[in-house]
């Protein structure tokens, strides 16, 4: 499969996954908050879930950039293959011709 054939996927999509990322971060938050020690004494610390959802945050942030600067190399690309591709002085377009 080539560049061109690639299709990327629905925007719907996209934020389903998403969607699904942050719950799973948001069980994975709630379980770090609630863990017990080896004491079985509940130790009850903010900044775990802060971790874990800060985690998830810049993994969320780093794939937006990524799909982001995806979409714009692919409208360049498709911008790119719009545009005719006249030579830019006519006398070039003969000098090409007699030098075969």
């Amino acid at each position: 499969m080539t560049e061109q054939e690639f299709d990327p996927p629905p925007q719907s999509l996209t934020r389903w996954v998403s969607l699904a990322l942050w719950i799973w971060g948001g069980i994975l938050a709630a379980g770090s908050y609630f863990m017990y020690t080896r004491q079985e004494v509940h130790v009850y610390d903010i900044r775990r879930p802060l971790t874990v959802l800060g985690c998830v945050a810049l993994f969320q942030l780093f794939w937006y950039l990524l799909l982001r600067h995806r979409r714009a190399v692919l409208a360049q690309q498709a911008a790119d293959d719009d545009e005719p591709n006249y030579p830019a002085d006519p006398a070039e377009e003969h000098a090409e011709d007699e030098s075969i």
